[in-house]
């Protein structure tokens, strides 16, 4: 259905406008490259396909203004799921401080043993497992010539396909966030972070029983092009987080995402960072 043009304020009526005269008079193949660079700026501002970098993607800020304040156990429990060599849990360390249990899950053996040796004077716990749907084993696949990257995933299609590149095969220990928990009698996990090269919905899917009883208060997670080779929209993220808030990050603020889904909106598979806080919990203090 169209909106009723009386009631479509008049900002938004110029912009559609706008759009439209543009869309006509712009839409040349000698402007496509200029077309995209606008597309790109556009989504710049959005936090979508900004840097990496811990200190220059909003990952930084986020963890030194806002989730000290979103935090409220002075032992809080947090895990790294996708911890890599551990930059992340030594970050959270530093912001946290010495009394936050933090568990850094890799299932990569060669990245694991560089997490082990790096961790020990953190004393932060290092679980040798993959953090999927279920518990079990899995196959995780990296590059040949480079194993031990950054893009090691489950999904097979990101090597073969996406980075056009051999593979090798590891088989590795997998485990539910669900199962973990009540393994090691964990009730509440005060944050989770998530990055595990496009299966960030599966880990969510093991990890049902402590979304619904709200034992996740926080999360943050990668949502980019990997998620395009699992086959999974933002809509499935939408939904399996009934009760949170969700925001993305820009390097200097978190834009609200929309309680309603709004593929417009969400469905943008540049590199972003999301966070998201149980909406029954104000925040106390930098967002």
């Amino acid at each position: 259905m169209k909106s009723d043009p009386v009631h479509v304020s008049l900002p938004r009526r110029l912009a559609d406008a706008c759009v439209r005269w543009y869309g006509r008079w712009a839409g040349l193949p000698l402007l496509e490259d200029w077309n995209l660079f606008l597309v790109k700026l556009g989504q710049a501002g959005l936090g979508v396909g900004i840097d990496h970098h811990l200190d220059r993607s909003g990952e930084g800020r986020f963890l030194e203004q806002v989730l000290p304040g979103w935090i409220e156990s002075k032992r809080p429990v947090c895990a790294d799921i996708g911890a890599n060599v551990g930059d992340y849990s030594r970050a959270l360390r530093q912001r946290l401080g010495p009394d936050a249990r933090i568990i850094a899950f890799e299932p990569h053996p060669l990245t694991f043993r560089q997490l082990v040796n790096a961790m020990a004077v953190e004393h932060i716990e290092c679980i040798h497992a993959a953090v999927d749907r279920e518990s079990g084993s899995v196959v995780l696949h990296d590059r040949i010539a480079e194993s031990g990257s950054e893009q090691a995933s489950l999904l097979a299609e990101l090597t073969s396909q996406y980075y056009r590149v051999e593979s090798v095969r590891h088989e590795v220990k997998a485990l539910s966030l669900d199962d973990f928990a009540q393994q090691h009698g964990i009730d509440v996990f005060d944050f989770v972070k998530i990055d595990v090269e496009g299966l960030e919905l599966q880990v969510l899917e093991g990890a049902q029983r402590l979304i619904e009883q709200g034992a996740i208060r926080a999360l943050q997670f990668e949502f980019n092009v990997t998620q395009i080779y699992a086959r999974t929209f933002f809509r499935d993220i939408h939904q399996i987080l009934p009760g949170y808030r969700l925001f993305r990050l820009t390097p200097r603020a978190m834009i609200p995402l929309p309680e309603i889904y709004s593929p417009a909106r969400l469905e943008l598979f540049g590199y972003q960072n999301i966070v998201a806080r149980r909406s029954d919990w104000a925040p106390s203090s930098g967002s």
